[in-house]
C-alpha cells in the first residue's frame, strides 16, 4: 500500500487521506484489506 511506503520513507500519511487524494484524481487504489478471525 501506498501509505506503508511513504511511511518507510519517514513520511507521516493517513491511509484516509491517500484514498481521498487518489479519488480526487481518479486512479485507482487498492483498498486496505481486514483479516478476519473466525
Amino acid at each position: 500500500m501506498i501509505s506503508l511506503k511513504l511511511r518507510q520513507e519517514g513520511r507521516l500519511v493517513n491511509y484516509k487521506r491517500v484514498e481521498r487524494l487518489y479519488c480526487e484524481q481518479q486512479l485507482q487504489v487498492r483498498r486496505r484489506t481486514r483479516k478476519r478471525c473466525r
